[in-house]
């Protein structure tokens, strides 16, 4: 029988070779495996945590929330826009394109572009001035405020007009039915705001008080709130229909200079006219606590 074949250890193997080779030997090579197979040399820990400058992060601005309807009413307006003759735009075609502005549109840089291609100058200088002054609107706390009022007693003097229809109520008159109702709950007159004989010019933390200190008003004011997104957009869409109408003349005269003073409110003061509707009726409600 012949003998197992021998085979030598891994330690065994590496002793043989050191002892072949001079300059493997452990004289020689103090960093061998074998001398230094029972040693243990620490690591520094790796630390995988990335560092970043936090300035360095572009965040994302959020786009506010647009009702469904205005979103439909923007997705239809950018497809018909699609087919527009760019050499003979017309009036519905420009209340379109401004419909786009106050929606900031991602199509508005192209539509732009094609409109310099044709040279479309009047337009063109339209289009940038209401871009222009559209994106540096800010409105202040009490104009917040005071648009809101302004469209609450409007939408409660359009409910009573809706309750006296045999009477057929006019706007003036129905503001005297809520006057009147107002001092019969709460047994003291009260001035509405904002008018000509009106004491109250400006809004005041006082008048609000004593405003919402009225159920009614308070029942009236949460039937506003729920229809606000329609009372905004009707009010938007009349408001661009008469910038369109005006900017048409500017077109189709001989005038160089393009001026408009009032616009409809941006996307962004829009929805602080809807935070601010909402924080006064808490407000007020906090207030009577």
């Amino acid at each position: 029988m012949y003998p197992l074949p021998y085979w030598a250890t891994n330690s065994q193997f590496l002793l043989m070779m050191n002892f072949q080779n001079p300059l493997m030997s452990p004289i020689h090579n103090l960093g061998s495996p074998i001398l230094t197979s029972n040693i243990n040399f620490p690591q520094p820990p790796i630390n995988f945590d990335i560092k970043c400058d936090q300035s360095q992060i572009v965040k994302e601005t959020p786009q506010p929330k647009q009702p469904q309807q205005y979103f439909s009413q923007i997705q239809t307006i950018q497809q018909q826009i699609e087919e527009m003759n760019y050499d003979d735009i017309t009036l519905e075609n420009l209340e379109q394109m401004i419909h786009l502005i106050f929606a900031n549109s991602s199509k508005f840089k192209k539509i732009m572009q094609k409109l310099k291609e044709k040279k479309c100058v009047k337009v063109i200088k339209i289009l940038d001035t209401l871009n222009k002054k559209i994106r540096s609107q800010q409105k202040s706390r009490e104009e917040l405020i005071k648009f809101c009022l302004r469209k609450a007693f409007r939408e409660i003097f359009h409910q009573i007009q809706e309750k006296n229809t045999k009477s057929k109520l006019n706007l003036k008159a129905a503001s005297k039915l809520f006057q009147q109702s107002y001092q019969a709950e709460k047994l003291k007159q009260i001035s509405l705001p904002f008018r000509k004989n009106s004491k109250i010019k400006t809004m005041n933390n006082h008048f609000l008080h004593e405003l919402f200190q009225s159920k009614q008003f308070q029942d009236q004011y949460k039937t506003f709130l729920d229809n606000l997104d329609t009372i905004i957009e009707n009010d938007r869409n009349k408001k661009i229909k008469a910038l369109a109408e005006k900017s048409w003349e500017f077109i189709s005269s001989n005038r160089k200079a393009y001026n408009v003073k009032r616009l409809p409110w941006s996307i962004k003061n829009i929805e602080k006219l809807k935070e601010t509707a909402n924080e006064l009726l808490n407000y007020c409600k906090e207030q009577q606590k």
